[in-house]
């Protein structure tokens, strides 16, 4: 642990753990009237802000945001950022509310700063608070324990302050009510679908209207930028002889990772699910406990309790028999795991029920909690110390082949020194959104940094999933618009898609007003042929699959009723263009609606209160006396 902060309690981890504890954004007393004339930029009440407070707040918001957008970070994404009034708002604002928090009584003892900081991850060791850690990380981030304390006492009594204001918040009760009767109605619909593949036997391609529709769709059919590079890679599997792990080594890490190798007891079991939606009534509740006390029966008189599963399971792990493999006790809901941490091997649980529904399980197999000694994961952490290590000396080399490259002004220039026989060189056409052989590129940085570099420009060296690499720009063909002969193929799919789904759209338009001419969709469907379906109860909480609508066309559909049992227009969904009409209402219950309510008030009172926090400290800001004395 303290061989791991001395190697990074300057990078990003532990900075990003300071971050809003270390911001200095208030100097009250006789620390913020130091250099008063020359450094003061702005006057907030009592209190000034100094050029030094200022560039140390910009500073770590700009290696903030480094970190976060990595290598999206340009010149003009900072542009827009505007980080320098950023970095006066937080130092403005922290001033404002420190101020309100003093004018209000709230304050936060010594007491509730030391357990503060004792409860820090970036201070502990094995789970416990390290005196000799926290000195040493806040040397490393040039801090004292008397500046850093002060910074954290100001830090909660924000939060005190927050909380406080939060409290004001309040939710009517009634609108609350209102909006869960809303929430929970269900309806029901006919329906009918009308489906764009069904025309598409229909479409008429001629090639006046092929080239018509290429000219009124040309920004779709491009050949995309292209680029040749060559690249120097260099696989960390590649440096792994050239080190060496001592057993003092191997001791040290597993002493530091004590914790990593203990193994918590674990469970194997099967189970049967037999779904519930949360909401469900005490009606639906019983008959599906029905249904999984008659499998339970099945399942005690000695039946094979996989092939139950596999028959009667509601649930994604039927096809394996229940089968949910070896799991934790915090890997399940608590319901579950309370039972099935308390079966023996073979034993077969009661009815249980948790938010999925009801279960059976059946315990297979019980691993014991234990330690993993030494031995038994030497290899492992010599592994692992290995790839470290020479994670490190490849590193090492990219670096000096980087040099090198920048030098002889060409990336395979440099790659044919002897001493670089370990990488990995190739030159190979690319485009956004490709494969770069020989690279893993998962989150795609390595081919977006191909596309930022300009044409024989070098990259620094990239760091990637299993090694480093360098990559140069040796050839680019720029974007350029297909011809209709070298597009024409993919027009004619194109058009012939877009046509269907024309005829497909005004089909539906027209069924939709025949239907509402002779109010009734049933009658349309019956003189054209065409299946006329029911949905089941749908509601904004509870959709119908085979209807298909969704979002705000959800609320639209909700909105039918018998005085308005059409829509304005067929709905689209994935399948196609959906005719509707409305059939029946049903109201909530008075149980349902409870539910609902209790349910709303935790989620809006949740969001009610940062509203009325956030609105709380835009007025204060307003109301607050602030001179700005320089430009930033």
């Amino acid at each position: 642990m303290l061989d791991f902060v001395r190697k990074h309690a300057t990078s990003w981890i532990i900075k990003v753990a300071l971050f809003f504890i270390v911001v200095v954004f208030i100097f009250w007393g006789g620390y913020a009237y130091q250099a008063r004339q020359k450094s003061h930029i702005v006057r907030v009440g009592d209190v000034y802000i100094t050029w030094k407070d200022y560039t140390e707040t910009y500073d770590r918001l700009l290696e903030d945001y480094k970190r976060q957008m990595g290598d999206r970070f340009t010149e003009e994404a900072l542009k827009k950022l505007d980080l320098k009034q950023k970095a006066l708002d937080l130092l403005i604002e922290r001033i404002v509310l420190l101020q309100k928090a003093r004018e209000l009584g709230i304050s936060v003892s010594v007491a509730e700063v030391r357990d503060a900081i004792a409860s820090m991850p970036a201070f502990q060791s094995n789970g416990a608070f390290n005196p000799q850690l926290y000195r040493m990380v806040l040397q490393q981030n040039r801090l004292t324990p008397e500046t850093f304390e002060y910074e954290m006492m100001q830090v909660l009594t924000l939060k005190k302050l927050e909380n406080f204001v939060k409290r004001q918040a309040v939710v009517d009760g009634a609108e609350i009510e209102k909006y869960a009767r809303y929430l929970k109605r269900e309806k029901r619909f006919l329906f009918v679908t009308i489906v764009p593949d069904d025309f598409a036997d229909r479409v008429v391609v001629n090639e006046d209207a092929l080239k018509k529709y290429f000219e009124d769709h040309a920004d779709r059919y491009v050949d995309p930028e292209k680029r040749l590079i060559a690249y120097a890679f260099f696989p960390v599997k590649n440096f792994s002889g050239e080190v060496d792990v001592t057993e003092d080594e191997l001791k040290a890490y597993y002493d530091d990772h004590y914790e990593e190798y203990h193994q918590e007891k674990m469970v194997r079991a099967r189970h049967i699910l037999f779904r519930l939606p949360v909401d469900a009534t005490e009606e639906e509740a019983k008959q599906v406990r029905a249904r999984a006390e008659a499998v339970l029966q099945k399942a005690r008189s000695g039946e094979d309790f996989a092939e139950l599963a596999r028959r009667y399971s509601e649930g994604p792990t039927a096809s394996r028999g229940g089968d949910l493999g070896y799991f934790r006790r915090d890997e399940m809901v608590s319901e579950f795991s309370e039972v099935a941490f308390s079966l023996e091997p073979g034993q077969i649980s009661d009815i249980v029920r948790t938010r999925y529904g009801f279960h059976i399980i059946k315990v297979e197999e019980i691993r014991p909690e234990r330690q993993k000694g030494f031995e038994e994961v030497k290899e492992e952490i010599r592994q692992k110390i290995t790839n470290e290590k020479a994670r490190d000396v490849a590193y090492g080399v990219s670096r000096r082949f980087a040099d090198l490259a920048f030098a002889k002004r060409d990336v395979l220039a440099a790659a044919g020194e002897p001493s670089f026989a370990s990488a990995v060189t190739r030159e190979v056409w690319i485009e956004q959104g490709g494969h770069i052989q020989d690279i893993k590129d998962t989150e795609g940085s390595i081919l977006r940094k191909a596309f930022e570099l300009p044409l024989k420009g070098i990259s620094d060296v990239l760091e990637t999933e299993d090694g480093f690499v360098v990559i140069q720009i040796k050839d680019i063909k720029k974007q350029r618009s297909l011809t209709f002969e070298e597009a024409r193929e993919q027009v004619e799919r194109d058009f012939k898609k877009d046509e269907a789904d024309r005829l497909a759209r005004d089909m539906a338009e027209r069924i939709l007003e025949e239907a509402k001419d002779k109010g009734s969709l049933r009658a349309v469907a019956d003189g054209l042929g065409l299946e006329l379906k029911e949905s089941g109860g749908v509601g904004l909480l509870k959709p119908d699959l085979s209807l298909g609508v969704f979002g705000k066309d959800l609320e639209a559909l909700m909105s039918l009723s018998e005085e308005k049992p059409f829509p304005e227009a067929p709905f689209r969904t994935i399948s196609g263009y959906v005719v509707c009409q409305w059939r029946e209402t049903r109201e909530p219950t008075d149980d349902e609606v409870t539910k609902e309510v209790s349910r709303l008030q935790r989620f809006i009172k949740s969001s009610l209160s940062e509203v009325y926090w956030q609105g709380w400290k835009e007025s204060q800001k307003k109301k607050a006396d602030v001179e700005v004395l320089q430009n930033i």
